[in-house]
């Protein structure tokens, strides 16, 4: 009787992770090399706006020293920054640097930007690729906050988020025409560290310019988000401008 009822006990066990298994559930060993990352797998069923966990909002703070964004960000995949020099731009190619809000690291972006009047308005770009071939869905956050500062010789001073419909196919999206105008907001110069944060409802395009959207609401793309980024860059007046500004703690909310 005592090995009928155990037999019985072990196969009702089996069975049931059979079933859970078929479920999607994942199962990780206490003490495996995985078992950290059981604390940061949200229930997709349960997740709505507010029920992310603060890890899981966190872009990079930059303090591990890498190009890489936080691994436990939510939805992304091996997320990398890399720094975009157009049009004779001359940019610093070590941007992670000590020097951050609380004195660890940062990006650090620096260069000149060499503008010939020729209408290409030359840039020098910190960009956050979220994954390297899919788009990136940002509709279970509110917006995003982060720190900046600048106060170098550029001209124009922008935030962003890249979608499908504003950059080019060569860079991940499906722009053909006028790619470029992304939703964003222009941002002022600032000797000091400044605490910026932006509702997605408040980003725009610049008027009078760029790829005819379905949709001039950024709350309709939020599903198609390509890359995240800074840009600093001049008006087409000819010269050679120093450019030098720094972001940190980027996260969403």
């Amino acid at each position: 009787m005592l090995f009928t009822r155990a037999r019985a006990l072990h196969l009702s066990s089996l069975f049931g992770l059979v079933l859970l298994t078929g479920c999607g559930a994942v199962f990780i060993n206490e003490g495996s090399k995985a078992s950290s990352y059981a604390e940061h797998i949200p229930d997709a069923q349960l997740l709505h706006k507010s029920s992310i966990p603060a890890d899981n909002r966190k872009i990079s703070n930059f303090s591990d020293g890498t190009v890489y964004m936080d691994p436990y960000l939510y939805g992304a995949g091996l997320g990398y920054w890399q720094v975009i020099a157009t049009d004779g731009s001359i940019p610093n190619t070590n941007f992670i640097a000590t020097g951050g809000v609380d004195g660890d690291k940062a990006a650090h972006i620096t260069g000149y930007l060499n503008d010939v009047g020729d209408g290409k308005y030359p840039t020098l770009a910190l960009e956050g690729k979220f994954k390297k071939t899919t788009y990136y869905d940002l509709s279970l956050f509110h917006g995003v906050r982060f720190y900046y500062k600048s106060n170098d010789q550029a001209t124009r001073r922008r935030f962003e988020f890249g979608i499908a419909s504003t950059v080019p196919v060569a860079d991940g999206g499906v722009c053909t025409d006028q790619c470029g105008n992304h939703f964003g907001v222009f941002l002022k110069p600032t000797l000091d560290w400044v605490a910026e944060s932006f509702d997605f409802k408040s980003l725009n395009r610049e008027e009078g310019w760029g790829a005819t959207l379905d949709s001039d609401d950024f709350m309709d793309h939020l599903k198609e988000v390509v890359y995240i980024k800074w840009e600093n860059g001049t008006n087409n007046v000819p010269g050679l401008y120093k450019v030098d500004y720094w972001v940190d703690r980027v996260e969403f909310y």
